[in-house]
């Protein structure tokens, strides 16, 4: 462990037998999963999974629907929820949502920056305490492979399955994820291949897409098969091919 935590031996349940439990997802401090690193931010407090249930008895009523709302889009879709599933998430009445977001357009507009956000702490601290641009890629493929066995989509996956039908503040915020995205793996692409860490073939911006293209696509397929090896099997291709 690059934060020295001492690795849980407890097993994870897998995803899908609907035991409810929340299982634990990668720290950010050293992008590994484990029961360590009080200091750091989880990546539960990143990619919020099961928690949020907890959580949701605290903070202001925004942040509670905010909570509530990134659940139900990753698990439902955006299209499948309405305000009525939040004001029974929340414990709150259907008007008092309008109060904080008069539209369903600005709370997906919402959801989309807050996560975009949130990820990108994730990817800084994997800047911070990985040097290797290898374990990087390995790390960060690590969020996509935590976030399906925890039950969940990528939230701007999700949304994106819908692009032609969202409202277009939400479609802006799903673009910027997604560049924010490319953007990260072109330059950790670039600045491996230059100091030798890295076998690149093309242009790393192309190898960006084909890592994004692979790990979005690998978690609709393990989401539609019930089966989260299908991601770490995606995982473990990239990595070979960029290999020296």
């Amino acid at each position: 462990m690059m934060c020295g935590a001492k690795p849980s031996r407890r097993m994870r349940r897998p995803w899908w037998n609907g035991s409810g439990r929340p299982s634990r997802g990668l720290c950010a401090r050293c992008a590994s999963r484990h029961d360590g690193c009080r200091a750091g931010l989880s990546a539960l407090d990143i990619l919020p999974t099961g928690r949020q249930k907890q959580d949701m008895a605290h903070g202001t009523t925004r942040e509670q629907l905010m909570a509530a709302a990134e659940r139900l889009v990753r698990t439902r879709g955006y299209s499948a929820i309405s305000y009525a599933d939040l004001a029974e998430a929340v414990g709150i009445r259907k008007a008092s949502i309008h109060h904080h977001f008069p539209a369903k357009a600005d709370l997906g507009a919402a959801l989309a920056i807050d996560y975009t956000t949130r990820f990108g702490t994730l990817l800084e601290a994997i800047d911070n305490d990985v040097s290797h641009a290898l374990a990087r890629i390995e790390r960060y493929a690590g969020i996509y492979e935590s976030s399906v066995q925890d039950g969940m989509l990528c939230l701007c996956g999700m949304l994106v399955t819908e692009m032609q039908t969202l409202p277009e503040d939400v479609r802006i915020g799903v673009r910027r994820f997604f560049a924010h995205q490319l953007a990260w793996l072109t330059r950790v692409l670039a600045e491996g291949a230059a100091r030798g860490e890295l076998r690149l073939v093309g242009k790393p911006e192309t190898a960006a897409e084909r890592i994004l293209s692979a790990l979005e696509g690998a978690t609709l397929v393990a989401w539609g098969m019930s089966d989260p090896g299908v991601v770490a099997r995606a995982t473990a291709d990239l990595i070979a091919t960029l290999k020296i």
